[in-house]
């Protein structure tokens, strides 16, 4: 295992960088086939079989390796809050949102939760206090966001207000993936693993009541490719991430983890260009150039301790 490495990444091995370069192609894959199961599953119903593929995923490799779930009444109450603000929640927030925006906007706006993150951090973590210089690269991210939802792009399935209230959801997705950081940072120690688990299965149970008191149409139908798109979110971009993101901490630590922040929204956005023929507007560079710089200035420039907790947008 390496010992931790300055911002410039000098003498990082060769494997650090390629489980990065997974990392992102598995986090930013997630848009897309959300996308692609959304053709004819319900977005609710996306949620409940994304999770339900990573448990089936994750559950044998959690018992090969001797994992066990902790007994701890705390550890548990404090997973029922991370699982359902943390995850049920962005999840769907997500999936309901991407009906109505680009693929490649999703990923941008995704890309605010270190932001996020750094606010919560101010008021919450001991330690983690804001600096003048963090709050300028709060306020430049915010511009960049501010331009993204106002610009009112996207797919308009039912004009421009479903594509704002569409963008607004992967907001809120955002913050509940900050919380969800802050969250586990704050909770009784646990591996990363018994974490991922028991968020997984908590996550599972108020998905599949909401799945199926909204009626089964919205599954019913469902033709292979969306099949294929749930499958592809919940192997590649829920369980294999996971396992990558927990490896790569180890490894190389939250820090240089973080830098998917930075390479996830450009891949969503050359994805989405790639797959669906999705336009990169003027006001989609612009909100990622200052999103991105904000983050630059808020992390890079003042990273002498690791931040809160990684972005994990889709674990």
């Amino acid at each position: 295992m390496t010992g931790p490495v300055n911002a410039a990444g000098n003498g990082r091995p060769l494997a650090d960088w390629a489980s990065l370069a997974a990392l992102v192609v598995c986090w930013g894959s997630a848009f897309a086939f959300t996308k692609v199961a959304l053709e004819t599953i319900s977005p609710i119903w996306t949620v409940s079989l994304r999770i339900l593929v990573a448990i089936v995923v994750l559950l044998p490799i959690f018992i090969a390796t001797g994992q066990r779930l902790p007994r701890d009444g705390k550890f548990w109450a404090w997973m029922l809050v991370v699982a359902l603000i943390g995850t049920t929640l962005p999840f769907y927030f997500i999936a309901w949102g991407t009906q109505y925006v680009d693929t490649g906007v999703v990923g941008v706006l995704i890309g605010t939760v270190p932001l996020f993150t750094i606010a919560m951090a101010h008021f919450t973590i001991p330690g983690e206090r804001a600096s003048l210089v963090k709050v300028l690269g709060f306020f430049t991210g915010f511009a960049g966001l501010i331009i993204l939802v106002s610009q009112g792009g996207g797919i308009e399935l039912t004009g421009e207000d479903a594509v704002f209230l569409g963008q607004i959801a992967i907001v809120a997705g955002a913050l509940c993936y900050a919380f969800q950081g802050i969250c586990a940072k704050l909770m009784p120690p646990a591996t990363a693993w018994q974490k991922s688990m028991a968020g997984q299965i908590i996550s599972l149970v108020p998905a599949l009541a909401l799945s199926f008191w909204s009626g089964t149409e919205g599954v019913a139908n469902a033709n292979l490719s969306s099949l294929l798109g749930v499958i592809g979110l919940g192997t590649l971009s829920t369980a294999v991430a996971g396992v990558i993101m927990f490896r790569l901490i180890t490894s190389a630590g939250p820090s240089f983890t973080s830098l998917t922040s930075y390479l996830i929204p450009v891949f969503s956005l050359a994805l989405g260009a790639l797959m669906f023929g999705e336009q990169i507007g003027a006001y989609t560079l612009a909100g990622l150039v200052l999103i991105l710089g904000g983050i630059a200035i808020s992390e890079l420039w003042t990273r002498r301790r690791a931040p809160p907790n990684p972005p994990s947008p889709l674990s």
